[in-house]
């Protein structure tokens, strides 16, 4: 019995569908068809969708063959994406987000307007700064 597949994250489409044509079995909806024209295509199978289309069959996943099973995740190809620029640099200042919303008693809306987002980030990056969030509509009293 193969076991491969009980660590494998992920399945080669092109041989799974090879093994499948081999074993006469059909995807039972229009879903697994457009999976399997993936991976016939040379995308990779996850273990989930090959167990939803193997469940009505009397097949099982430890009856592939060993080569087909690979440990990468079939959305994770081994490229690495690039990372999202860091937008709104004020917000990561707490001396800037402390200066402008007690000091000088902003509100939250008129930070979010100095800085260019919403008030929502405003006020979630004073909270991650630790910074007391005044109740909305109360400028320039500091909450208890």
């Amino acid at each position: 019995m193969n076991d491969r597949w009980t660590t494998a994250r992920s399945a080669h489409g092109p041989l799974v569908v090879a093994w499948l044509d081999e074993h006469r079995i059909v995807p039972s909806t229009e879903a697994l068809s457009r999976r399997m024209r993936d991976w016939r295509n040379g995308g990779m199978a996850d273990i989930f969708t090959l167990d939803r289309l193997l469940t009505p069959t009397p097949y099982g996943l430890w009856e592939l063959p060993d080569e087909v099973w690979r440990d990468v995740h079939p959305r994770t190809t081994g490229r690495r994406r690039r990372p999202k620029p860091k937008r709104y640099a004020q917000l990561r200042d707490r001396a800037f987000l402390y200066d402008a919303y007690v000091l000088r008693g902003l509100t939250s809306a008129g930070v979010a307007a100095l800085v260019g987002c919403t008030e929502v980030s405003v006020r979630a990056a004073l909270r991650r700064h630790a910074i007391a969030v005044r109740p909305r509509g109360s400028a320039g009293r500091i909450a208890a």
